[in-house]
């Protein structure tokens, strides 16, 4: 489907001042005798420009119609001014940082801050940009670190909003328990075993955990556990 405006407006904009200059070399024939076949060639040049600003306005207005020019301006196409964006809007999405975070209104710490958001607020992705979120809270939206934003069934294998008070099965031939978070190794579980989580880091990369009269810390990578209901 073509755009006929878009085509009429370039040919307008293109003919006037051709327009002018025929009638220049009409002018120039009548009082200084230019041949004929100067007027001619002139013509020719000028049909040939005319034909050519018609080519290049049409493909101009076949590619706005096919989808392309206004796939990028929405956001929603192949590029971003800030990075790649998403294709739609990711509702649900919740704050994971223990403290008060940042929302600023470009993706760099140094732009203005536009408000703080607390953990668990429900939060509206709307585009990423290399390590920020954009995000929209209410009528509010800005930027925030994407590493304190965690999106619905991001963070366990079984696809649960958190895995806290379910258990975990450990695929893994050898699991180190540890006495913290990434801390020294206390003990260590075997492939097949289940154990229950009774906490959790605050994205959820390592768990808490309870089995038998023991407990400790075990990593959350869904390559080494399998959260269960």
């Amino acid at each position: 489907m073509k755009n006929p405006k878009g085509i009429i407006f370039t040919l307008i904009i293109v003919a006037l001042p051709i327009i002018w200059l025929v009638i220049q070399l009409n002018t120039i024939d009548k009082n200084y005798g230019v041949s004929g076949d100067a007027i001619k060639d002139a013509e020719d040049q000028i049909n040939s420009i005319i034909d050519n600003e018609l080519n290049n306005a049409q493909q101009v207005a076949e590619t706005t119609t096919s989808g392309e020019t206004v796939a990028n301006i929405s956001g929603d196409g192949p590029s971003s001014i800030y990075g790649d964006p998403i294709s739609k809007l990711i509702e649900g999405a919740k704050i994971n940082s223990a403290t008060p975070a940042s929302i600023y209104a470009e993706p760099d710490e140094t732009s203005s801050l536009v408000s703080v958001v607390y953990k668990d607020t429900i939060v509206t992705v709307q585009d990423y940009a290399n390590g920020w979120s954009n995000i929209k809270v209410g009528d509010s939206s800005g930027w925030i670190k994407t590493e304190l934003v965690t999106k619905p069934n991001e963070n366990t294998s079984s696809g649960l909003t958190s895995a806290v008070g379910h258990k975990a099965k450990i695929l893994v031939d050898t699991l180190n328990v540890r006495a913290s978070a990434n801390g020294e190794v206390i003990d260590q579980l075997g492939k097949d075993e289940t154990v229950n989580i009774i906490g959790a880091n605050d994205n959820e990369s390592w768990f808490q955990i309870q089995y038998g009269t023991k407990s400790g810390w075990i990593s959350g990578n869904k390559n080494y556990v399998q959260v269960q209901n």
